[in-house]
Order: structure tokens, then C-alpha cells, then sequence
């Protein structure tokens, strides 16, 4: 869905001007392959897209928005959690055009390690947000 594109690429152009500390960013689920020159990373992407009906003949779509930061293994969790509670801090007080966080947003962070080669470090903080109010056509059911 051309939407899901236009959410990741808008948190990306917001927290790019945010988070200095980090100069690239990857519009959905990276494969890293150079890590000299891909990390720090910060990676956007969507996950249990779902439409939910709001009234007759309407939905409305919620997702978890997921924020990946990738870190050199040497970091650490230290580092990444200074750099997420930038990226929360500035997620939480920004009106974002094509979403919302859900009124529960369902906050989550977890951390992952590269255990095989030590060579990263990451976090992912989960937001649950709501975005595009559709209008189902009903106009094959109405013939019936």
C-alpha cells in the first residue's frame, strides 16, 4: 500500500533533521552490508497493518510503527537508549500528516544482538498508530 510508504518515508524526513547523531536511514527492514558505512542506522518500517471498521461503510487502518537503531556492537545498549529517548521524546510531541499514535499506543522497546560476528547492536520501539479513513464501495452490494 502506497501509504505505508509515505508513513516511513515521513518519520525518516522528521527524525533525520532530529537525531544528528545518525546520518543513515533505510525506509523499511535493512540488510546491512557494510557496516562501516551503514552504521549508526536508523530503519522505519510497519508491521500487523490492520483495517478496523469505525462506523457503517468506514475503516480506518492501524499499524505498529516500528523504529530500528543499529549501533557499531561496541556501543551498547547505553547509547541506544540515549539515542531512543531522543527519537521518543520527539515522536511523542510531533503532529505527523499521514498518522496518529493510537489514543493506547502500545508502546514497546526491545533489544537484538548480532551474536554470531558482535559486530551490532539494536533496538526497535514499537508505536501502534491509526492513519487513512477509507470509504468501503458498496456498490457490488447494493445490486444484490
Amino acid at each position: 500500500m502506497l501509504i505505508h510508504n509515505k508513513i516511513r518515508q515521513e518519520v525518516i524526513n522528521f527524525l533525520s533533521g532530529e537525531i544528528e547523531e545518525v546520518t543513515y536511514f533505510h525506509n523499511g527492514l535493512p540488510k546491512i552490508l557494510n557496516l562501516d558505512d551503514e552504521l549508526p542506522m536508523i530503519a522505519v518500517y510497519l508491521n500487523g497493518a490492520e483495517g478496523q471498521p469505525v462506523t457503517i461503510g468506514n475503516i480506518e487502518w492501524e499499524a505498529d510503527l516500528v523504529i530500528l537503531t543499529y549501533l557499531p556492537f561496541h556501543q551498547g545498549e547505553a547509547v541506544l537508549d540515549e539515542l531512543n529517548e531522543k527519537i521518543n521524546q520527539a515522536i511523542l510531541f510531533h503532529d505527523f500528516d499521514n498518522f496518529s499514535l493510537t489514543a493506547d499506543f502500545n508502546q514497546s522497546y526491545d533489544y537484538e544482538y548480532d551474536t554470531e560476528n558482535n559486530a551490532w547492536v539494536s533496538s526497535a520501539l514499537t508505536y501502534r498508530v491509526r492513519y487513512q479513513f477509507q470509504t468501503l464501495n458498496h456498490k457490488e452490494n447494493a445490486n444484490v
